[in-house]
Formats: C-alpha cells, structure tokens, sequence
C-alpha cells in the first residue's frame, strides 16, 4: 500500500568462500512421474575449505544450451515464392535460462568445512538442452545462518510440494518487517551475501541417447506448400523445405526456424 515502510535486520557481509571445481558427469535418475530411469548430466559443485566451520551455502545457476532446427530452409515467401540463399541461417541457436532450482547446504556436524562434490542440478537426455553443447553459470554465496534457515525452507517447500508425504505448505518468515504495521506478516527476505562463480561447459559423450521429439514430413505438406501463395502478410515470411526426395513441403516453421524455439542465432561470447 502507499506510505507503507519496511525495513530488515541488520545483515554483516560473510566471508567469500571460493569455488574449488565443478564437474558433470553421466549418471541416471528415477523419472518422478513415470518411474524409470533417466540418464543425463549431474552436475556437482566442490568448494575450497571456508575461514569458519559453520559456513552456510546458496547456490543459484544459469544453463545455455546450443540446439539446431531439425530441416534446413529452402523457400521463403514473403509475396514472393523465393530460393533461400542461406539456408543454415536460421538453424543453429542458442538459449540462455535461469535454472529453476536453487541449493542450500551448512557444514554444521561436518568434521571439516569442506563442500565436496554437492549435488546441483541434473540435466536429462528427454530435452534438446544436452545434445550439442551445454553450459552451466553456477554462483556460489555465502550467506548467513538466517538466510540460512529461510532459503533452505524455501528450498523443502519447493521440492516437497506434490509428492504423497509432503508437508503441507507453511508462510516462510524472511527478515523483513513494516514499520508502519507490526502486525502485517511479510514475504520475502533481504540477503547479503559473498559470491563466487565459476562456468562449466559440457559436451555429450559418445553413447548418450537422446529421447526428444523431432520434427517429420506427413502428408498434409505437401497440399500446404502448394497453398503457401494464400500465406497472410501478418505469417511472413513463411519457410519451406524439401522432404528426402527433393519434394518441396511446408511443415511447421519452429522445425526450420530455431528462433522460434526460444533462442537467438546470437553465439554467446564465452561459447
């Protein structure tokens, strides 16, 4: 509401604690949905010895992929039925996305405040996001017990809800309070905290299937692109390509455009 105030607790900057390595490797998890088993990438993070022995961890990512369309471009009508010059022009993007999980861990009862080989997230061959090339940002903060305690009971209610012995959900209590009404109850949580980052890139080994769908020709693509001339100007351009025999066919544009698969033809400076 306006000319409400609020304000958190006093925060102290905690130490940085730096990142050692991280690594991926080829492993396979139960499907939470449908009970078999997944393979793909698990990704864990090893950080150097901290300064104190109660250290408290939050780690947050952002994952890049590169992805290609699955036919190249031969026509483009734009009023015109023309020859695409370029015809790789649109296949190869790139996608840049926030993972949607984050990670906490304390080395309270730890013999040594040591974070080796924590589990972040992992990444299954049912998606186009490992099958060519896959980068991961991982940031790693050092923040204090309290923002302890809040983001890793974020953290229980995220992964807990849905599943048949979970808890029922609870308003999480951040440090934050209003001034002007001491009883209002608050969300969210003002953080101050040290970080340290490091990328990893991962490649796909030989011998890691993928299970994604891919695009194909039916038959209906054929009487389209012969209808491609009835395109309205709000659709241009519209691509065409050629089924295996040389065949003109106009199938759906995100399996030729890959911008229209969330990415950009943009290569990542770091790529």
């Amino acid at each position: 509401m306006q000319g409400e105030i609020y304000e958190s607790v006093f925060s102290t900057l905690p130490e940085t604690i730096e990142i050692d390595h991280a690594d991926a490797v080829i492993e396979t998890q139960p499907d939470p949905e449908y009970y078999y088993e997944r393979p793909g990438a698990q990704f864990y993070i090893t950080s150097k010895r901290a300064p104190i022995d109660s250290a408290y961890y939050l780690w947050n990512m952002t994952e890049t992929f590169e992805y290609h369309s699955d036919f190249r471009i031969y026509y483009v009508f734009d009023g015109y039925l023309r020859d695409m010059l370029n015809r790789d022009s649109l296949k190869v993007c790139y996608r840049t996305m926030e993972v949607p999980e984050f990670f906490t861990h304390s080395t309270i009862n730890q013999q040594s405040p040591e974070v080796l080989n924590f589990p972040l997230n992992f990444v299954d061959n049912e998606s186009r996001r490992l099958a060519i090339k896959y980068s991961l940002m991982i940031k790693q903060f050092s923040i204090s017990s309290d923002d302890y305690k809040f983001w890793s009971s974020v953290e229980d209610q995220n992964t807990e809800q849905g599943g048949l012995y979970s808890t029922q959900p609870y308003q999480i209590r951040g440090n934050i309070h209003s001034i002007s009404n001491p009883d209002e109850p608050v969300i969210g949580n003002f953080t101050v905290a040290a970080c340290d980052s490091v990328r990893i890139m991962f490649e796909p080994p030989a011998g890691l299937d993928f299970n994604y769908p891919v695009c194909g020709i039916d038959t209906s693509a054929y009487m389209e692109f012969g209808e491609i001339i009835f395109s309205p100007p709000n659709s241009w351009p519209v691509y065409a390509t050629l089924d295996p025999w040389g065949i003109p066919v106009l199938i759906n544009q995100d399996c030729m455009d890959c911008t229209l698969r969330g990415g950009t033809i943009e290569k990542p400076e770091f790529w």
